[in-house]
């Protein structure tokens, strides 16, 4: 079509101007990872495997992980980018919860660092690149992710669609095997 015919002219959709109403949100299709979140009981899972609050107030593990996943779906890579959540009444519906504050985040995120364990680093002469340890919360969230694909295996193998599980160097097994 030429350019020079209005862009209404192009579409056969008919553009309402009138304002919307009803709760919209430019993170609309975060509800719909939120709810794979929870379909799948990872909030659940974390509260059993990740202890990390001291005290019962405040956000649950399982909220935070949330947060920081439903954070990296929308592109955000550190804990400022929160505020790309912020001010979202439709969102804070779906989620029940408003988003936490940069600095609850940056808390949550610092409580997966163990200064004991960078100290196992030898020093950069000795050895350019070195692979950390996992700390205590880091290996709690990889039983996490361990037990989040046996359910999505199990969920395959209810629709007839049985799934193995594999790993690197260790080669493949099927998940009721573990």
């Amino acid at each position: 079509m030429s350019a020079r015919i209005p862009l209404l002219k192009k579409t056969p959709f008919v553009l309402d101007s009138r304002p919307l109403t009803e709760a919209s949100s430019p993170h609309a299709g975060l509800l719909a990872t939120s709810r794979a979140y929870r379909s799948l009981g990872i909030p659940d899972l974390i509260a059993s495997q990740l202890k990390l609050r001291k005290r019962q107030r405040g956000y649950s593990e399982g909220q935070m992980a949330e947060i920081v996943i439903l954070l990296q779906t929308v592109g955000g890579d550190c804990p400022e980018d929160i505020r790309l959540l912020s001010n979202d009444p439709c969102l804070e519906r779906g989620l029940g919860y408003q988003p936490p504050k940069v600095t609850a985040v940056r808390e949550f995120l610092e409580l997966f660092h163990d200064e004991e364990v960078e100290l196992l680093r030898p020093a950069r002469e000795v050895q350019k690149s070195f692979i950390m340890p996992s700390t205590k919360p880091v290996a709690a969230l990889q039983e996490v992710q361990a037990h989040t694909v046996r359910r999505i295996a199990k969920r395959y193998e209810q629709q007839e669609q049985a799934q193995l599980i594999c790993h690197s160097g260790s080669g493949c097994y099927d998940y009721r095997e573990s």
